[in-house]
């Protein structure tokens, strides 16, 4: 039987949850991190990646795509954010704005970024 974790049950992570400080740790480049919904397990894992220029106004986020393991999957670019907002990608985005991973990250970012947070969400550091 195959893996499948949208229908597995929920169980706390063993992982450190971020739990404060959500949005500089989810801009930093090199940082990789899923949101995990604990109602209904789904989980989409992401890496902030700084620009080769330096430019520290900005970060481009990258989606776990294929495998469910970080060494076996492959990121690739969803969007950026700059000012304290994500922006799409665009015709270079691997996702629509549609997509689940893209609609996960956009609704927890604004959800931080308004300083709120949600119990059923973690923010799980993974690299």
């Amino acid at each position: 039987m195959a893996f499948n974790n949208w229908t597995q049950p929920y169980k706390p992570s063993t992982r450190t949850i971020i739990e404060t400080k959500q949005i500089p740790f989810m801009c930093t480049g090199g940082n990789v991190y899923t949101i995990k919904n604990k109602v209904s397990a789904a989980s989409f894992t992401y890496k902030a990646v700084a620009p080769r220029d330096g430019q520290s106004d900005i970060v481009f986020i990258h989606a776990l795509f294929g495998f469910p393991t970080i060494d076996r999957g492959t990121f690739k670019y969803i969007g950026f954010v700059r000012g304290g907002e994500f922006h799409h990608g665009g015709s270079k985005a691997a996702a629509a704005t549609g997509d689940l991973k893209v609609a996960a990250f956009i609704h927890v970012f604004n959800l931080f970024m308004a300083g709120k947070n949600h119990p059923d969400l973690e923010l799980i550091k993974e690299k």
